[in-house]
């Protein structure tokens, strides 16, 4: 309808996880979104994404809202149940 991809959340392996850090820390951000493909033979990062795939999933915006406030309180180095 939008002419965008049909796109479906996973969950990521260990390897996986540290492979998104390393792409967000290439790019210099807290959030980034990549394109993964998973083979017999490993995991790889074949596309990094920019920020319109985020348009209209309600669980981006909440995974980075928490992301944001967690980052919020631990430079003002408050509690989270503060």
């Amino acid at each position: 309808e939008d002419g965008k991809e049909v796109r479906f959340p996973v969950v990521l392996t260990p390897k996986e996880k540290e492979m998104a850090r390393r792409v967000c820390l290439a790019f210099g951000q807290m959030v980034c979104g990549f394109d993964l493909l998973r083979t017999t033979m490993g995991s790889y990062v074949i596309d990094v994404n920019g920020w319109s795939f985020v348009k209209g999933l309600p669980k981006y915006y909440e995974d980075a809202a928490a992301i944001l406030r967690q980052h919020v309180l631990t430079a003002t180095g408050r509690s989270p149940l503060m």
